[in-house]
């Protein structure tokens, strides 16, 4: 996949998956049983007890895949993989964190990460659990960062006011309030047309 999930969507994917902390679900069963690797599920149900925060971090880092070998160096976890390169390592955790990010978007409670995963870029494919690219190599975060660019760049005096509504808009669109976000998106429209000149 062309993009990768966002620090935001990492944290709604863990606030879905806690809203289950009594462990009414068991992870590594419904994991194994849509064919998730038995070293993944190994490690998160031993080394990290399905601590979603930790293990989704490193993940991202690409340290999950390796432990310490007992003399000061560290081994892989990852059966045929020895010594993985570190770009190997975050490639297969961005692979995992997308399809954990899909398993999340299943459960109730999952809209404000379905809503985080559209600004990166991502719809969710629930029935085979991944992500499928929404708007091919741009996506929305890429998009609101470009327009933050043009206008930081173009010394417009109320420049700061129309990036807050920028940030308004996109963040309340992540938290699903779609009037607001459009009244935001309003103001924005308003604050470059009605710019000093």
């Amino acid at each position: 996949m062309a993009g990768k999930v966002s620090q935001r969507s990492i944290v709604a994917i863990t606030r879905v998956v806690n809203l289950f902390a009594n462990r009414t679900l068991n992870y590594a069963e419904i994991l194994y049983e849509h064919e998730f690797p038995d070293w993944f599920i190994g490690q998160a149900t031993q080394r990290y007890d399905w601590t979603w925060p930790s293990l989704l971090i490193d993940l991202r880092r690409g340290t999950f895949f390796f432990v310490r070998d007992g003399i000061g160096g560290t081994v892989s976890i990852v059966p045929g993989h020895p010594h993985p390169a570190q770009g190997d390592a975050a490639a297969w955790g961005e692979s995992l964190i997308q399809r954990l990010a899909a398993f999340a978007a299943t459960l109730p409670g999952s809209e404000e990460l379905v809503r985080s995963l559209q600004l990166d870029g991502f719809d969710v494919d629930k029935a085979n659990w991944k992500l499928v690219s929404l708007e091919g190599p741009v996506s929305a975060q890429k998009e609101e960062d470009r327009l933050s660019k043009l206008v930081n760049n173009s010394g417009l005096p109320n420049g700061k006011i129309i990036l807050k509504h920028i940030e308004d808009a996109f963040s309340l669109y992540a938290e699903g309030k779609d009037h607001p976000s459009l009244n935001e998106s309003r103001n924005l429209i308003q604050a470059l047309v009605d710019r000093p000149r």
